[in-house]
């Protein structure tokens, strides 16, 4: 129940500041998750 709460919240309050930093914080995750699978492929 909490999440459902946090969601819209977070949305609204953080909509605009989190777009760039949403788009940089994904492209560091699937970066890192990337490396994280070639090297567990090697």
């Amino acid at each position: 129940m909490k999440r459902k709460d946090v969601r819209p919240d977070y949305q609204v309050e953080y909509g605009e500041e989190w777009k760039p930093e949403k788009t940089s914080k994904w492209f560091w995750v699937v970066l890192i998750a990337i490396i994280g699978f070639l090297v567990a492929i090697s």
